[in-house]
């Protein structure tokens, strides 16, 4: 099972003559969700605020999912600078998850977009295809 996560972390697909990993994925998702320009623990440009339906971090998070991920007690209290790695780890974290249970990135991306309550339904496949494709681009720029 872990050699299975780690090969779909590291790679969109085999077809793409890039490799995309984890953290073309992870910066895609916050520059998606937030606006925010974010490489490797380190946030490089823009302001991530609380989004409409509650969510927080470059990754616009909801509480729940930080929650029944175990990652909101290292949130509380935290300044921004700080909060932005703890942020990093609990969207890797409940990533991987959502990887490991639906087996491919495209498929891992719509139920991320999509929340545990499955809003968004509509726009899901449309989000995946926009975080991949962005991906795809960071890793040709060797970002």
């Amino acid at each position: 099972m872990i050699a299975r996560l780690i090969s779909l972390l590291l790679t969109v697909g085999a077809c793409h003559a890039q490799v995309v990993t984890i953290d073309h994925i992870t910066a895609a998702v916050a520059q998606v969700e937030s606006g925010v320009t974010y490489r490797g623990f380190a946030q490089v440009s823009g302001v991530w605020r609380k989004g409409d339906a509650g969510e927080v971090g470059p990754w616009q998070m909801l509480p729940v999912v930080l929650r029944e991920s175990g990652h909101s007690a290292a949130l509380r209290r935290r300044p921004a600078d700080e909060a932005v790695v703890f942020y990093e780890v609990a969207f890797r974290d409940w990533y991987g998850r959502l990887l490991v249970r639906t087996g491919s990135h495209h498929a891992a991306l719509a139920a991320y977009h999509r929340g545990p309550q499955g809003r968004h339904r509509v726009e899901a496949k449309a989000y995946a295809e926009r975080v991949v494709s962005l991906a795809e681009r960071l890793a040709r720029e060797g970002k």
